[in-house]
């Protein structure tokens, strides 16, 4: 498969992730891209924060740069086909499996600990 302006891709088990950058309308966004082994895309998201840095866990996949964290939890359907996937984007869904966290928010709640982290006690 070829893909367009490729930033990084990174791999766990038998899936990767690759980051791709795209201009539409004079905007830039960043793609989110996730390939089983044979290299059908089963998900992906756009985000609009330049992914400096990407990994892939068995249920996350998290991008980030200087000032920015995005998480995204997702879940693999073994039975998911491709029409499923443009289905799925085209909907657009937003749900609580994605996180933008800015390195600067405070959190709600709780003090800070030593080095300025959120006690967790």
């Amino acid at each position: 498969k070829y893909i367009l302006n490729v930033i990084s891709i990174t791999a766990y088990g038998e899936h990767c992730v690759i980051a791709s950058k795209s201009h539409e309308n004079g905007k830039t966004t960043w793609t989110l891209t996730i390939f089983n082994a044979i290299g059908t895309p089963l998900d992906s998201r756009t985000v609009e924060l330049e992914p400096v840095s990407v990994t892939l866990t068995s249920s996350c996949v998290i991008a980030a740069n200087q000032t920015t964290l995005y998480m995204w939890q997702y879940k693999m359907n073994k039975r998911l086909a491709a029409l499923d996937l443009a289905q799925a984007v085209s909907a657009k869904r937003k749900d609580k499996s994605e996180r933008l966290v800015h390195v600067d928010d405070t959190p709600s709640g709780g003090g800070r600990g030593q080095h300025g982290l959120q006690d967790t006690e």
